[in-house]
This record gives C-alpha cells, structure tokens and sequence, in this order.
C-alpha cells in the first residue's frame, strides 16, 4: 500500500513548480516584446 502523502508532495511541488516557470515566461516574454517594440510614443513615467 502506496502512502498518499508521500506521492501527493511531489505532484504539488512540480504544480507549483510548473505554475512559476510558466508565470516568469509569461513575464518575459511581456519585457522581451516590450524590448523589442520600443515606441517613444508609450513611455507612461
């Protein structure tokens, strides 16, 4: 008999895991494109 606490930590690990990773290349992605189409016109400072 497989105890679920010890297999239902891993699974949440790599969930969380997974959800940061996808958030951080959410994030650059919006400052790469940012980067890359640098208008003059949108520059709120």
């Amino acid at each position: 008999m497989v105890d679920f606490s010890t297999f239902a930590f891993p699974i949440m690990y790599v969930a969380i895991a997974g959800l940061g990773i996808t958030l951080a290349y959410v994030v650059a992605g919006s400052k790469i494109r940012q980067l890359l189409h640098k208008t003059p016109v949108q520059s709120t400072k």
